[in-house]
């Protein structure tokens, strides 16, 4: 896999010119306005995770749990029903509005960040369609669900630009407030370690010790629920198309062969989620290390967007819109990674695609089809994990394994070779 040094490629190779590309980027801005106004207009049909927000906080207010723990159950700590509470002096009408424009408002910001600190965001048609549709409509299904991922990813993505500037203590506070929602965005404190030219142990010790701090006011404001935020979110167990993860993709597989009745009464299922966690973890840490060791200045933005993958493959619980956070990492990949001399690889993933039965098909092994289908996102992530790995390996010049050459038979005449750095490639 060869990376180019930079991202500004002639963009006679990326977009249709003239009136054609014009019309193009129109229909697909166009289709953008038309979806998220489709959204807007039909509050009382969508929304649906902020209409659960918002009867839950009614309950909350009247003393009664919202921790039902089945069908769309309130399923965050207590500290967000304080959050919540504030939209129930309203209508439900206006406050499902309000939520809207909040969301658009945080996701106009978001784009901006992205564009300003990471991914120069064309406005054609190519890109426009790219966030329309990359992995299931992420995007789209976050505003469809009514759900928190935007404001998530908002503070996230700019704890990730603080980050970039050296500003540890704000990029501290960013990661400590977008984990007491879903909690496993903690995970990127790891990259005050990770990303930063001196690993900052102190600031990561206290992102954590922030974290727990917070998370603690969940006991002594709420005890009562806490212990039925805890009761509720064991029983989660969504999978498919609403939650493409790898724990999701485990328990499906035992339970087509042995049963649902197997999986609820082992444990089998989370100990080989654990190990295949251990080996991403692992796999990943080893071309992090090998890349920061050889590389000097290394990129920050690449190791970033390498994290993000490394997040969406080891959380346990990964929903639809929360891929989100890998939309500007693939769109970086797909830009700065030269694609012509890897037409046969093209040739042959076109080619699966095309002759993949759809999950209604009526060969006798169509349930694979099925969870093919289901899972793709979360197929796509670790393609793309992949690549990553091999980018980190192609800017090291330290020696490969063996194992690692037949994974990459391009290298093996030259496996010290070094590839450009990708410094330039994001701005």
């Amino acid at each position: 896999m060869t990376v180019i040094a930079s991202e500004a490629r002639d963009e006679r190779e990326r977009t249709f010119s003239g009136r054609a590309g014009q019309l193009l980027t129109a229909l697909s801005v166009a289709i953008a306005a038309g979806l998220v106004v489709l959204v807007g207009v039909r509050w009382y049909a969508y929304q649906w995770d902020f209409h659960m927000f918002y009867g839950a906080a009614r309950d909350f207010a009247a003393g009664m749990s919202p921790y039902r723990g089945y069908g769309l159950s309130f399923f965050h700590p207590p500290i967000m029903l304080y959050v919540y509470r504030l939209f129930t002096f309203m209508p439900e009408p206006l406050a499902v509005t309000v939520w809207y424009v909040l969301k658009l408002a945080a996701l106009g910001t978001l784009i901006s960040i992205w564009n300003a600190e990471f991914v120069r965001l064309r406005l054609q048609a190519s890109t426009v369609v790219f966030f329309i549709l990359a992995y299931n409509g992420a995007i789209y299904a976050d505003l469809v669900a009514g759900n928190v991922s935007i404001f998530e990813e908002l503070l996230l993505w700019f704890g990730f630009a603080c980050l970039l500037h050296a500003r540890y203590l704000m990029f501290s506070i960013c990661v400590i407030v977008a984990a007491q929602v879903k909690l496993t965005p903690i995970f990127f404190a790891v990259l005050l370690i990770a990303v930063c030219e001196k690993p900052r142990w102190r600031a990561f010790l206290g992102t954590l010790a922030g974290f727990v701090a917070v998370f603690s006011l969940n006991e002594w404001l709420q005890p009562a629920l806490f212990r039925n935020f805890w009761a509720a979110s064991a029983q989660l167990d969504e999978r498919g198309v609403d939650c493409p993860s790898l724990l999701a993709l485990i328990r499906d597989i035992f339970d087509r062969f042995f049963g649902p009745m197997f999986t609820s009464g082992s444990r089998i299922d989370e100990l080989l989620f654990l190990a295949m966690v251990a080996v991403v973890g692992a796999v990943s840490w080893r071309a992090l290390l090998s890349y920061r060791r050889s590389s000097s200045p290394f990129d920050q933005r690449l190791l970033i967007y390498f994290s993000c993958f490394v997040f969406a493959l080891i959380s346990p619980r990964f929903k639809a819109y929360t891929y989100i956070v890998l939309l500007v990492p693939t769109l970086y990949f797909l830009r700065t990674v030269d694609w012509r001399h890897r037409i046969p690889l093209v040739a042959g993933l076109m080619a699966v695609l095309v002759m993949f039965p759809q999950g209604y098909s009526l060969l006798p092994f169509r349930f694979a089809f099925e969870l093919f289908n289901n899972y793709l996102p979360l197929f796509a992530t670790g393609a793309v994990w992949f690549g990553y790995i091999l980018v980190l390996h192609e800017l090291s010049p330290a020696p490969w394994s063996p194992f690692e050459r037949l994974l990459h038979p391009s290298l093996i005449t030259d496996p010290r070779r070094k590839e450009p750095s990708v410094n330039q490639a994001t701005k």
